[in-house]
């Protein structure tokens, strides 16, 4: 178990990983209902891009959450931190 302060590191690895197979498990609910009651297969071309367009807009934004979450908690100030806000 991550116990907190083990590092961001570890801890962004463990919510992205968690975020994508969050998403694979409903996309493949979701497909398993459209193909179950015959939904169109344009809507189950949609459930799959969203399975994946999602979860990747999630993992390209939300380092920099995170970041900005850790330098505010932690009292770090950016600007003397070698550049870690650029």
């Amino acid at each position: 178990m991550l116990k907190r302060g083990a590092g961001t590191r570890g801890a962004l690895g463990l919510v992205l990983t968690a975020a994508w197979a969050l998403s694979f498990t409903l996309t493949a609910l979701a497909q398993t209902a459209a193909s179950a009651y015959g939904w169109h297969v344009a809507f189950s071309i949609a459930l799959q891009l969203a399975g994946f367009i999602l979860p990747a807009r999630f993992t390209a934004s939300y380092p920099e959450r995170a970041r900005a979450r850790f330098m505010e908690t932690s009292g770090a100030r950016a600007d003397i931190q070698g550049g870690l806000a650029s």
